[in-house]
């Protein structure tokens, strides 16, 4: 990481109790989905005869849900207004669902350290969930893919309900999955709407700085912002061996 920026929560944050539970956000926070969306999103784009996107400009889209990547990727290249409620996008829309759901696993990598923390606080009796604003299908294909899903409790999509974050519903339905009041929880994620489902919710909230995110995190009003997963565990005194790796 030599010339980037480090990251680090203030005291008295380092070495906080385990929190009753813990709600991660999928894309950018546990798991590296940038490929498989840029694969699939030009399969799509390929079938309609649109010039392809690259993994920096779908990075610079991704983090509200289907909907808006696909409001934003057409709009990117000319077409629609960019709202994903635009009729013209639901046969684009179902089709980059289609694609996409048969091989969400693809490309996609879990950030290092990340089921190893997962499985720590597991250990430690700390309650976990995720809560994203992908799909609910191919997150859950996601995740028992890549051998994340076993100690999570809780796994709330963007279809889900009829809200997704930043709504606090998503986040508050799956603490009610986990048992958890939002004073004893905490939520985890790499963006602007991680914190403002949190916000919403009433519940604590730190960033990774690993993920997608567009703007300075700092700039966020999060609890804090750690490196990687590495440096988050430390604040609950967990050791992990795995190192951050920007690849």
């Amino acid at each position: 990481m030599t010339g980037s920026p480090r990251h680090s929560a203030s005291p008295p944050l380092l070495r906080a109790p385990l929190p009753k539970a813990i709600v991660f956000d999928l894309d950018g926070t546990l798991v590296h989905s940038l490929p498989g969306l840029t694969q699939a999103m030009n399969v799509l784009f390929s079938e309609t005869g649109l010039p392809l996107l690259s993994d920096a400009e779908i990075r610079t889209m991704v983090g509200d849900g289907a909907p808006m990547l696909l409001a934003r990727a057409h709009k990117a290249r000319g077409l629609y207004s960019g709202d994903p409620m635009d009729p013209q996008l639901a046969p684009h829309l179902a089709r980059f669902l289609e694609i996409y759901n048969a091989d969400p696993i693809t490309g996609a990598t879990p950030y290092p350290g990340a089921k190893a923390f997962l499985n720590a606080l597991a250990a430690g009796g700390v309650a976990l969930g995720v809560c994203t604003n992908k799909p609910e299908a191919p997150a859950r294909a996601m995740l028992a893919g890549l051998g994340l899903d076993g100690p999570l409790r809780s796994i709330v999509g963007g279809d889900t309900l009829p809200h997704r974050k930043p709504d606090a519903a998503p986040l508050l339905h799956c603490l009610t999955e986990l048992g958890a009041t939002p004073e004893e929880a905490l939520m985890v994620g790499d963006a602007g709407p991680d914190v403002g489902t949190a916000r919403a919710a009433g519940t604590a909230v730190v960033l990774l700085a690993h993920g997608y995110c567009q703007v300075p995190l700092e700039s966020l009003n999060a609890d804090a912002v750690h490196e990687d997963f590495a440096a988050l565990a430390g604040r609950f005194g967990i050791e992990l061996e795995e190192a951050y790796n920007p690849a």
